[in-house]
């Protein structure tokens, strides 16, 4: 049974994946359990490995490596665009960071990760008409320009294959309500 990794897995997209995976897959959430977010009520499942903690911290990342994933999927970040806007060090820092952390202890922790699923945005197209053949980019917020270099981020140091998925609006049942 493969094992993933899921960062931020304590989110809405992120216990939608786990609701879809946790039959068929072992499951480890690195996650910080934002008050923001989880207004101190997370969905935790009963047979998902859980480490209370952020991307940022380089043991977190050794520690989720011991447990020997396969897979990651990268969905640990600051979200939305307007709050971004004001809050530059937590967006960077979560996002940028926490994101360059996670592809140094790829390269120099042992470990058995064949691949890296990483959480986007279609901000980082800026504003103005969505279409499919639209190819530039044109971040217009701190979020959208922190997306983006994440995306380069893989691009240029990930040493494992990768995906890079870029999301439209998320929302759904189970959506918090509480994050801006």
């Amino acid at each position: 049974m493969d094992k993933i990794l899921i960062t931020g897995g304590a989110g809405f997209i992120g216990t939608k994946i786990i609701e879809k995976l946790i039959k068929t897959h072992k499951i480890i959430v690195l996650d910080n359990f934002s008050y923001q977010i989880h207004k101190g009520n997370p969905l935790i499942f009963k047979d998902v490995t859980y480490i209370n903690g952020c991307v940022t911290d380089k043991k977190n990342w050794e520690l989720a490596l011991s447990i020997n994933p396969d897979y990651i999927i990268h969905l640990a970040s600051e979200t939305g665009t307007g709050q971004s806007m004001n809050e530059l060090y937590n967006y960077s820092n979560t996002n940028i960071l926490g994101t360059s952390i996670m592809l140094e202890s790829l390269k120099n922790i042992p470990n058995k990760v064949k691949k890296v699923v990483l959480s986007s945005s279609r901000a980082v197209y800026g504003e103005g008409a969505n279409i499919e053949t639209n190819t530039a980019l044109n971040p217009v917020s701190v979020y959208a320009l922190t997306k983006l270099t994440q995306e380069k981020l893989l691009q240029l140091s990930c040493p494992i294959p990768f995906t890079i998925l870029r999301y439209q609006n998320v929302y759904g049942p189970g959506q918090s309500l509480h994050n801006p």
